[in-house]
This record gives C-alpha cells, sequence and structure tokens, in this order.
C-alpha cells in the first residue's frame, strides 16, 4: 500500500481511522463538516442536554442508602428497648433474643454489649454467669460510650469489689492449702524417684555384664575342645534375658515415680489444685469485667 504523509496544509481538515479493503486501520481525511447531534438525557420529563446533566448533582441517588441505613439504626433501637424492658422485669432469656438481632443488625451499637452485660448479670445482682459476661467485654471497650460505662460501674462497683475480695482470700487460702500438701507429697515422690534410679542403675548394670559375658562366650564357643564355652553362653543368656524382664519392670517404677514428681508441680493433678485454677479464673473473669467498667 501506497504511504501517506501529512503535511501542514492538513491540519485543520478531519481525520477519521477507517478499514481498508485488506483489513488494515488506515488515516483518511473526511470532506464535509460532520455535524453532531448532542446527547440529551429525559429528567423528570424534561430535555436536558449531556453538559447540564453532568453538572447538576442529584443528591436524590443516595436516598435510599440513608433511608435503609436510617431504619435499621431505629430498628436497633427498638429492640434495645425491648431487651431494656425484659431485663427490669427479669425475663432475661428473650432480652437475649433481643439483643442478638440487634447486634446482627449492628455489631458496632455499644449499647448492646452494655445490656448484655445487664443480662449475664441478672443487673449486677446474680454472677453465675460471669464466664459468659466476659465474652461481650471487647465490645464493650471498643464501641460503649466512657459515660455509659461509668454508669454502669457505679450500679455493679459494690457486688464486684465484694465478689474480688471473697476470690482473692479464697485463692490465698487454697494456694497455701495446695503448696503445703504439694511439700509433703514431693519429699516422698523424690524419695521414690531416688531408690528407683538405684535399683535401676544396678540392673541395667547387671544386664549389661551379663550380656557382654554371653556375647564373649558365643564368639569364643568353638575356641576350645571342651563344651564348657558353650554351657557359660547358655547359661548367661539365661540370666540375660531374666536380667531384661527385671530391667523392663524397673524401668516401668523409674518413669512412674518420674511422673509422679513431675505431675506434683502441676496444679491439674489433684482436687485440691484444679479447685485453686477454678477460683483463680474466675477472680480473673471479676478482675476483668472491674477494669472494663472502670476504664
Amino acid at each position: 500500500m501506497a504511504e501517506e504523509r501529512l503535511i501542514d496544509a492538513d491540519k485543520d481538515k478531519k481525520y477519521r481511522i477507517r478499514k481498508n479493503a485488506d483489513g488494515e486501520d488506515e488515516l483518511y481525511i473526511e470532506d464535509g463538516d460532520e455535524q453532531f447531534e448532542e446527547v440529551s438525557f429525559v429528567i423528570d420529563g424534561e430535555r436536558e442536554s449531556g453538559a447540564e446533566a453532568l453538572t447538576e448533582f442529584d443528591e436524590s441517588f443516595f436516598e435510599p442508602e440513608k433511608i435503609a441505613e436510617e431504619e435499621t439504626d431505629e430498628r436497633v433501637a427498638e429492640l434495645l428497648n425491648s431487651a431494656r424492658a425484659d431485663c427490669a422485669e427479669q425475663k432475661f432469656a428473650t432480652a437475649f433474643e433481643y439483643l442478638e438481632q440487634a447486634e446482627s443488625l449492628n455489631p458496632e451499637n455499644g449499647e448492646i454489649y452494655a445490656v448484655k452485660l445487664v443480662a449475664y448479670t441478672r443487673n449486677f445482682t446474680d454472677y453465675s454467669q460471669i464466664e459468659a459476661a466476659v465474652e461481650c467485654l471487647d465490645g464493650l471497650k471498643e464501641y460503649t460510650s466512657e459515660e455509659h460505662r461509668a454508669e454502669l460501674f457505679k450500679l455493679a462497683e459494690d457486688g464486684l469489689n465484694e465478689n474480688i475480695e471473697k476470690l482473692s482470700c479464697e485463692a490465698q487460702l487454697l494456694d497455701k492449702q495446695n503448696e503445703e500438701q504439694k511439700a509433703v507429697r514431693a519429699k516422698m515422690f523424690v524419695s521414690d524417684k531416688k531408690r528407683a534410679t538405684v535399683v535401676a542403675a544396678v540392673v541395667f548394670a547387671a544386664l549389661l555384664a551379663l550380656g557382654v559375658c554371653a556375647i564373649y562366650f558365643a564368639l569364643n564357643m568353638y575356641s576350645v575342645k571342651t563344651n564348657v564355652y558353650t554351657i557359660l553362653t547358655i547359661t548367661f543368656s539365661a540370666l540375660s534375658a531374666v536380667a531384661l524382664v527385671i530391667s523392663c519392670v524397673v524401668l516401668r517404677n523409674l518413669l512412674t515415680a518420674c511422673r509422679r514428681v513431675r505431675l506434683n508441680k502441676s496444679n491439674s493433678a489433684t482436687e485440691l489444685g484444679r479447685r485453686l485454677l477454678s477460683v483463680q479464673a474466675k477472680l480473673k473473669q471479676f478482675t476483668a469485667v472491674y477494669k472494663a467498667l472502670k476504664g
């Protein structure tokens, strides 16, 4: 295809790109003035040009979203009011249903977690569900206002302080008793471990000696013309087998003694220790609620 050149005289002309017969793009000069129809939009029954339509901003476009958000907030407020009313009437089961619905609609509403804490604690009179109450503390600290938390703290302060003081005394008493019993058991368990260690050392040494003798006589069994080494090989082999069985029993006793020493250091291994852990866990939960409300 012949090469086309553009000259300065053509710079004021209109150029277009079209497909030629070979399917290639080519640049050509359009003859005559092409009339362009202005794009227009019909808005509320009136025709407006594209430029006018673009310069005008229709705020009503976002109204459905605003309306939906307002309706959600109103629904959450209704659910919270219903939950508060049920808490006041000691209907905590239905209060939780309202709160779950409200949280599903707006999990960032701090009032939800405040009312949840009230419901879990039965208006701060019953702390049997303190473990569940702790689960809402993150939302309470993040979304509930300091003013509202301060109001709740005034209602809960006496009960929380009473339980914290009571649990602290109980934990100290249980810890003292637990350490005393640990010390008594430790003397016995350590003594058993030392004895088992000595017995195991003796048995293992005997097993090693008998095994070495059995191997030695077995390797030199045919170095002599008599059957002495054969008899000794059988004898020491039998003794090694007996020593091996005894070693297994001794090893088991040693492992048991070591395990008892290790378990004695763990609070979860005894009933008293588990009770101590339970009291300490509750104390930690009450302290967490106290700090979350006080700030």
